[in-house]
């Protein structure tokens, strides 16, 4: 499922948002605890979507982080946010809260799995200097 198929959750149209729109949004997003971060991933994962978006949305921080920290990738951010949100969700749907871990460390290796995919897209197709 594409980011671009979860946009409600992040405005009420399909345009996409701007990088300092989605800081905004960033700034305004809650700061889940473990026990809040468990209750919405198992709600999440009973087709709960007020929960799912709420934690999507809980995961925006951590994002424009690491939009704003990737300066040397020829990409926009609001790409690389639209990117993370991929990667939220993909993790979100895989993400066991039962585990000990944290939601975070799980997302950060999803994170890098896919993007290590992608520098492979981006090598074959002969993209090989990304500042």
């Amino acid at each position: 499922m594409s980011h671009h198929q979860n946009a409600s959750c992040f405005s009420s149209s399909n345009d996409s948002l701007s990088f300092s729109n989605y800081r905004k949004m960033a700034a305004k997003a809650p700061v889940l605890s473990q026990e809040e971060e468990i209750d919405l991933v198992k709600r999440a994962h009973k087709g709960d979507s007020v929960a799912r978006n709420r934690f999507i949305i809980a995961q925006l921080p951590m994002l424009v982080y690491w939009a704003d920290m990737s300066i040397n990738w020829r990409v926009d951010k609001e790409d690389l946010i639209g990117f993370g949100v991929e990667c939220v969700i993909s993790a979100l749907n895989s993400f066991n809260p039962n585990l000990e871990n944290r939601f975070a460390t799980y997302l950060g290796k999803n994170i890098l799995y896919k993007m290590n995919d992608y520098h492979k897209v981006w090598l074959h197709l002969g993209i090989k200097n990304y500042n």
